[in-house]
Formats: structure tokens, C-alpha cells, sequence
């Protein structure tokens, strides 16, 4: 029996928030090499419906995670609007990442000029946004 499991799975894990950088739950995240989207962000409030019922808490302490800490998934596909795609992009686009800054949350792109890789469409949604499979580490 292995004694030094730390995570039975690791596709969902906390990793520290980029410094300087905007996160919110939902946002395309770079940690190193590895590419996910922040699940939850330590030190913010949080907001979530339950059927027709939207609760916000705004307390600093609304998730487990202590701040500069976002618990993310490495794994899995998310809808996102994608800069660059359109009606006629072919499934299996490659996606790529765009960093933000201290203001303006990271962006995903399908123009490959200085950015990092982040995943391939899949599909797309009725609203117009995209389905993106992560790649779960940067290519």
C-alpha cells in the first residue's frame, strides 16, 4: 500500500492564483504548464442558483480556499466565448490561451500568434458560445 498518495485523483486540485492576474470561477487559468478553468477562488464571494433561487454570499471566506488559492479543474469541457471562431469553425479547433492582467480576466483565442495552447472545440452552444475540451497542460 502506497504511503504517499496525496490525491487520489488529481484533475480537480487547488493551485495558487496567478499573481497580478484577475480570476473569477468560470475563467480560463495558466498555472506553469498546466491549463484548467478556476472552479472556485479563495477570498472571494461566491454566487450559485439552485433552481430558481440565486444566492450570493459576500464574504471573503465563501469557499474552503484561503486567498490566492483557486481550486481548479484540469479535466473536462466548458463553454466559453472564443475570439476568432465563428458559425463555420470546424470542430477539433485548436484553442489557445490569452493572459489578462490585474483588471481584465484571461481570454481564449483560436489565433496561435504568442499564445499558449489550451484545447480543441467540440461543439458550441445555442447561445454562440463554444465548447472547449481542456488540454490540461499548455501545448
Amino acid at each position: 500500500m502506497s504511503t504517499n498518495e496525496i490525491y487520489k485523483f488529481s484533475d480537480w486540485i487547488p493551485l495558487p492564483v496567478t499573481a497580478n492576474l484577475k480570476t473569477l470561477p468560470g475563467d480560463p487559468v495558466k498555472v506553469g504548464g498546466l491549463v484548467g478553468v478556476a472552479q472556485a477562488v479563495g477570498g472571494l464571494g461566491s454566487t450559485y442558483t439552485v433552481g430558481s433561487l440565486t444566492v450570493t454570499d459576500t464574504s471573503q471566506n465563501s469557499t474552503s480556499l484561503e486567498a490566492g488559492w483557486m481550486s481548479v479543474a484540469l479535466i473536462g469541457a466548458f463553454a466559453f466565448p472564443v475570439t476568432g471562431a465563428s458559425g463555420s469553425t470546424a470542430m477539433g479547433t485548436p484553442v489557445f490561451f490569452t493572459a489578462g492582467n490585474s483588471t481584465t480576466s484571461s481570454t481564449l483565442t483560436t489565433s496561435s500568434s504568442a499564445n499558449l495552447g489550451f484545447g480543441h472545440i467540440i461543439n458550441r452552444t445555442t447561445d454562440g458560445l463554444y465548447v472547449v475540451r481542456l488540454a490540461g497542460r499548455a501545448f
